[in-house]
């Protein structure tokens, strides 16, 4: 399930926000949520050893675009989709923005417009064609020559980049009571472009990943996960979500 939030400028008619706002972004739900869920941030859910905090959320979608000394500006309102399995969080989230409808990002003062409950698509058939509305990420840490940590990010078109991904949806899967005999799942390029690759800085991470459409398939509870908690890594910074073209 997600939820369709529109924010307007609580002055004017733009909103102008840093260029890279993921953490300006996830700083605002981690704070509309710290009262009911206060521990997200620090333990998650845990599953072989991986810990996932189950939220995923789109890039800031807006018109009247314009961007500048390191500044992204939209006109007045705009969206922000978050998705998780954990109906709680959602309901919380929802709960406290409407009950304290101001909010800030990136030091942009906002007003909550709207919030909206969207369900999931139907499933069933086992196979959906997605496209990315945050860029997909899927990476390694290697070790140089010199002993040195170096962060490598898959193209779409290597084979670890689905490899990951499936094994990340699995871990999820698992942890959300998926049967691990009936599981299955799979993502194949579409429609990928060079141009969809996209880096966004975090703190001071370059991050790299990819937007395009993909191909999914597997058991219905697994595209429903995907759907939910996003592809590959790094969904509660803004990472992976997806929707059915």
């Amino acid at each position: 399930m997600r939820l369709i939030l529109e924010f307007r400028a609580a002055e004017g008619e733009r909103m102008t926000l840093p260029l890279h706002y993921n953490k300006a972004v996830q700083g605002m739900i981690y704070h509309q949520i710290r009262e009911y869920l206060p521990d997200l941030h620090d333990r998650g859910y845990v599953v072989g050893g991986r810990v996932f905090r189950l939220f995923v959320f789109s890039r800031i979608e807006g018109t009247g675009i314009e961007v500048g000394n390191g500044t992204i500006s939209f006109k007045s309102p705009v969206r922000i989709k978050i998705g998780s399995p954990k109906e709680a969080f959602l309901e919380y989230l929802a709960n406290s923005l409407l009950r304290s409808p101001q909010v800030n990002i990136g030091g942009s003062p906002l007003v909550v417009e709207s919030v909206a409950v969207a369900k999931n698509p139907d499933f069933s058939s086992g196979r959906i064609r997605v496209r990315a509305i945050s860029p997909i990420t899927v990476y390694s840490t290697l070790l140089t020559a010199g002993g040195r940590k170096k962060t490598y990010y898959y193209h779409p078109g290597e084979k670890e980049f689905p490899e990951q991904i499936r094994n990340n949806i699995l871990k999820k899967g698992a942890l959300l009571g998926v049967d691990g005999g009936e599981a299955f799942f799979s993502i194949e390029p579409y429609r990928v472009k060079n141009t969809d690759l996209k880096t966004v800085y975090y703190d001071d991470f370059v991050i790299k990943g990819w937007l395009g459409q993909y191909i999914l398939s597997g058991t219905p509870e697994l595209l429903d996960i995907a759907y939910d908690t996003g592809l590959g890594a790094k969904n509660p910074q803004g990472f992976g979500m997806v929707e059915v073209v």
